[in-house]
């Protein structure tokens, strides 16, 4: 049963074009993914979206979905995955990309992604109406785990590569938590400048819930 809430304090980013790298490829054709540019990736069959019996999927998962959710079941951020569709990139490696989103108040940025070469760093950039300020991320190794505190936004147990399938082979996604000045309005944010990083989806929580229709058809009637 799918559950679609609209008009709520999550904002997702539209990364797809931006997107250059192949997250994942399918079991029947392992060598189509290409995410950490060595020629593995993740398995299609596991990463969101799950293929189901509605004509419109859904994209929209809880950081956590399908493997770790007992750990943290509050959890109340989601990520738009991108479509898997054979060929179509689902995800980007850093290089100074500007991300758009509609500009506001909001309290914190979360990042899906990963390193694919060992923990590196990065900063990004959050740029306000008043100013511009640094966020300084330490990033883990897409294979290994976490290793700087950050959540799993998505983990498989297992991995596509040219050579075949890696049945023991683990794969993450991590789920960054950057803190946002709610008092100053973010316009954009700009990614790092490392390509070893490699990013799926930014999701941002507003500051403040948005008054409801009826809500404000209530006020306005007294």
């Amino acid at each position: 049963m799918f559950v679609e809430v609209t008009g709520g304090r999550l904002v997702f980013a539209d990364l797809s074009k931006l997107c250059e790298v192949q997250l994942s490829s399918p079991d029947t054709d392992r060598t189509a993914g290409d995410f950490d540019g060595k020629g593995s990736s993740f398995p299609s069959e596991l990463i969101p979206p799950d293929a189901g019996l509605f004509k419109d999927v859904k994209r929209v998962y809880p950081t956590g979905y399908n493997y770790i959710q007992t750990h943290y079941p509050e959890s109340r951020i989601s990520f738009l995955y991108p479509d898997k569709t054979p060929g179509t990139a689902g995800a980007l490696a850093c290089n100074g990309q500007a991300v758009g989103f509609p500009q506001g108040s909001y309290k914190s940025l979360h990042i899906l992604a990963a390193s694919t070469n060992g923990d590196v760093s990065g900063d990004i950039s959050l740029d306000y109406t008043k100013g511009t300020q640094a966020a300084h991320v330490q990033f883990s190794d897409w294979s290994k785990g976490s290793s700087n505190s950050e959540k799993v936004g998505f983990a498989a147990r297992h991995r596509h590569s040219h050579g075949g399938d890696e049945v023991a082979q683990m794969c993450y996604l991590y789920d960054y938590t950057i803190p946002v000045d709610p008092k100053n309005t973010l316009t954009g944010i700009i990614l790092p400048k490392n390509q070893d990083i490699k990013v799926v989806a930014v999701t941002l929580e507003k500051a403040d819930m948005p008054e409801s229709p009826a809500a404000a058809d209530d006020t306005k009637a007294k």
